[in-house]
């Protein structure tokens, strides 16, 4: 069997991201490789620094949104995330988005049938209505019919009205076409992955709390974190970094940000090994 991670870059902004991603891939031992898909308007400088960090990626045509989403929102070109679905160059994948951190080795999750994900915070009791999948980990068969299809749909099975607010819209995500495309993932049991293979940074305490989840190895530990909000841990000031790295009280949330931090320093220091060795 052909196995890939495969993850989606569709603006600069989200480079340190992919390189955080991939090398906490690495940092696990994973046996499998990771493509990123990007877009045709990703800069030669960030395919330079995925080049030198060994990442492999491969330009895909963007997929258009449908909906009213503003085009600066960042989740106007998330329809582009479609294209995993149709790489033939593998038997079966495990999505990942850039804005994540892989605490624990998930090579397993190949096992797992097509579109095994998680409903990322809905085991919350404030979440309790939230009954749908989190597109930020899923596990895919893909195929060039099954591309196909869900191009041919795109714009007729999903909201095409954002709601909320221009800077949180209810609607306007590839996580909103796929729930109206797999509907019936809420009843299918055999599809729901522990969450900890998808648990949001700032759900963390809270699921501690209620269900004992921690970053701790030999506990009940987090296996992927999503920091899924709009500030990225890429972004954060220098005067919140000052803070996480010299604290040691700490809430989980926090904690989750530092190994990031940490992450992103070992990816660097790893890149200035290979060089000058």
């Amino acid at each position: 069997m052909r196995y890939l991670y495969v993850s989606l870059l569709t603006t600069d902004d989200y480079i340190a991201g992919i390189l955080v991603l991939c090398f906490s891939l690495q940092s696990v031992e994973s046996k499998y490789r990771c493509l990123v898909l990007i877009t045709p308007n990703i800069s030669m400088r960030c395919r330079s620094i995925m080049e030198s960090h060994a990442i492999a990626y491969k330009e895909v045509e963007p997929v258009g949104n449908p909906t009213d989403i503003r085009i600066g929102h960042r989740w106007y070109p998330t329809y582009t995330k479609l294209r995993v679905f149709g790489l033939a160059e593998c038997d079966k994948l495990v999505y990942l988005d850039a804005d994540m951190l892989i605490l624990e080795n998930i090579d397993h999750l190949f096992e797992r049938p097509h579109m095994s994900a998680t409903n990322a915070g809905g085991m919350l009791p404030e979440k309790s209505h939230w009954k749908h999948m989190n597109s930020g980990l899923f596990v895919a068969t893909p195929s060039t019919s099954l591309l196909m299809n869900m191009l041919s749909q795109v714009g007729n099975i999903e909201v095409l009205t954002s709601g909320g607010t221009a800077e949180k819209p209810n609607f306007g995500s590839d996580q909103d076409f796929l729930n109206a495309y797999y509907h019936d993932w809420p009843e299918r049991a055999e599809l729901h992955l522990d969450h900890k293979y998808n648990i949001l940074h700032y759900h963390l305490d809270a699921y501690n709390r209620h269900f004992g989840y921690t970053l701790v190895p030999g506990t009940r530990r987090v296996a992927v974190v999503h920091y899924g909000s709009y500030l990225k841990p890429w972004n954060l000031t220098a005067a919140v970094i000052v803070r996480l790295c010299s604290l040691e009280a700490l809430t989980l949330e926090e904690r989750a940000l530092r190994l990031w931090l940490q992450m992103k320093e070992d990816s660097v220091s790893s890149l200035e090994e290979r060089v000058h060795s």
